[in-house]
């Protein structure tokens, strides 16, 4: 529910026609709990539609200790944008 209503938010603030950079961090979140929290490429498209993808990587090795005492070895950092 945070997340709708902070995609919300942040539509209601943007004038119009505004570029919008997103970055998010997409791991097994029933592995080790954040924050940062996971959020999936999915729920990106969702929240603002015609949002693209320009970048992602594994980040594991920035990741806090928590995350490789739990054994994940993958954590995707992305960036995304929607042109003006």
């Amino acid at each position: 529910d945070i997340r709708n209503r902070y995609a919300a938010h942040t539509a209601a603030r943007l004038k119009p026609n505004a570029a919008l950079l997103v970055l998010t961090l997409a791991y097994d979140q029933s592995r080790v709990q954040g924050p940062p929290f996971s959020v999936s490429p999915e729920e990106v498209t969702g929240y603002w539609p015609g949002i693209e993808l320009v970048a992602s990587r594994n980040d594991i090795q920035n990741c806090s200790d928590k995350f490789h005492e739990a054994g994940i070895d993958e954590a995707i950092e992305s960036v995304w944008r929607r042109s003006a």
